[in-house]
């Protein structure tokens, strides 16, 4: 597709000379990841030894109410402390996008100054919630139904079955790839929120919806583009490529979808 090729082509041109530094941002980013996670872990064990939730031989996973919320609480601390580094993250690579290069540590660690932060967590969440949220409902719809009629379901003949499954997988399949065309309505707001757009949580929201309608499914084939990457990044090396020229990317098509919107000199183009 014509916008694909263009989106990567600019991101691309972008990256070049600038990898190591691009790279050097998710790498910040996992080690940022990293401490916290340890922090967090180191935390539960402690708690945990501490109300002797490990019995006697103080070994395995603990059990009881309280070690499920002591678990819970700790898990949405870190996911408090953790999300908004996607919005530095698009921040850094947004600017990039526009020329310029900045420290890493500058614009990852951005949302963490003022309102940015709850900013980021609330559009986050959001999103998140919506998207996943209409991805899984016909799932847990069908599980239920399953559940209602397996007496029916067991009647049938092995070939029945088979055909049901089949039709069950092949359905299954196709809506999650309309649900993921669906969240990408969503793909901009991250970096709306950044310095370069500078917008509230509802307008980046709003704004995302309204530049990505009719290229969402073009989105998503970008997206269908970059799973062999995906897969390669489980030999870690590839990943210092394929993750900055993803987020390279996502901050190009920001860029352009939104110029395509609302063209320079109309008051809303940064």
């Amino acid at each position: 597709m014509k916008l694909v090729r263009e989106i990567k082509a600019r991101a691309r041109a972008a990256l070049r000379g600038r990898l190591a530094a691009a790279a050097a941002v998710f790498l910040l980013w996992a080690l940022a990841w990293g401490a916290v996670s340890f922090a967090d872990g180191a935390v539960f064990r402690l708690l945990g030894y501490r109300l002797e939730w490990y019995g006697g031989a103080g070994t395995g996973w603990p059990a009881g109410e309280g070690a499920f919320w002591a678990s819970a609480a700790l898990e949405g601390a870190r996911l408090v402390l953790l999300l908004p580094l996607e919005v530095g993250a698009l921040a850094w690579f947004s600017a990039l996008a526009r020329g310029r290069e900045e420290k890493p540590s500058g614009r990852l660690f951005l949302p963490y100054r003022g309102r940015l932060w709850l900013r980021s967590l609330g559009v986050l969440l959001y999103t998140g919630a919506v998207s996943w949220g209409a991805a899984l409902l016909p799932f847990g719809a069908a599980a239920a139904g399953l559940w209602l009629f397996r007496g029916r379901l067991g009647a049938l003949s092995p070939p029945a079955l088979a055909l049901l499954a089949a039709v069950g997988g092949v359905a299954g399949i196709a809506w999650l790839l309309a649900a993921w065309a669906f969240s990408r309505r969503y793909a901009m707001a991250p970096v709306l929120l950044g310095p370069d757009y500078g917008c509230t949580a509802r307008e980046a929201v709003a704004r995302s919806v309204e530049c990505t309608r009719g290229h969402r499914w073009r989105l998503l084939w970008l997206d269908l583009s970059f799973l062999p990457w995906l897969a390669a990044c489980l030999l870690v090396a590839p990943a210092f490529y394929a993750l900055p020229y993803y987020a390279a990317c996502r901050a190009v098509y920001s860029r352009l979808l939104y110029e395509r919107r609302y063209p320079p000199g109309e008051g809303k183009s940064p």
